[in-house]
């Protein structure tokens, strides 16, 4: 009923400053999520404003074990270009690209391969797309669509370089991005 967003995160823990899910009044918008549970396997749904119907599909989960490769995090912030958070507060511009360090932040440790992200586009002014990749690489396919005046979110998992770095690319127009860590594999 207004506009307004979903946060995923694991039951008794503190509400997170990250958004999982964006959206509209009237709109219906789906989006994939990882989410670490509570030791009685549970996650908590907040939603910012207004009513909303909600559904929850479950279409996996990773089993801790010893040397598991998969970690989820309660989800983080690690960018946020309307506050200046981990990049200048300056949306990102036609064509621009910024590297962003991802290792040694918010529980990543400096031997993950990848990460889980939730990458938003916030009021981007034309229609375009933001390519995630791990840092310096070639950009290829879409990541994330959007079209002017939307706010639109997206559950990423991409390498991270050498030096602990992904890539973000905005295609055209303007955007503010928001990008929020929720999990890494070693």
């Amino acid at each position: 009923t207004a506009p307004s967003y979903l946060t995923v995160w694991p039951t008794g823990g503190a509400l997170p400053l990250a958004s999982s899910l964006n959206y509209g009044p009237g709109m219906t918008v789906a989006n994939m999520v990882n989410s670490a549970l509570n030791q009685a396997g549970q996650i908590d749904i907040y939603n910012k404003a207004g009513s909303a119907h909600v559904l929850v599909d479950v279409v996996g989960y990773f089993i801790p074990a010893a040397g598991a490769r998969f970690a989820a995090v309660a989800p983080a912030r690690l960018v946020d270009s309307r506050a200046g958070v981990g990049t200048s507060s300056q949306p990102w511009q036609s064509g621009e690209s910024r590297n962003l360090s991802v290792t040694g932040l918010r529980g990543v440790p400096a031997g993950a391969t990848a990460v889980v992200l939730n990458v938003t586009a916030v009021s981007p002014s034309q229609r375009g797309y933001l390519s995630v990749v791990p840092g310096g690489s070639a950009y290829g396919t879409s990541t994330l669509n959007f079209a002017a005046g939307q706010t639109v979110p997206n559950l990423v998992v991409t390498g991270v370089d050498a030096n602990g770095e992904i890539s973000l690319l905005n295609s055209a127009g303007n955007t503010d991005v928001i990008v929020d860590i929720v999990g890494w594999f070693g």
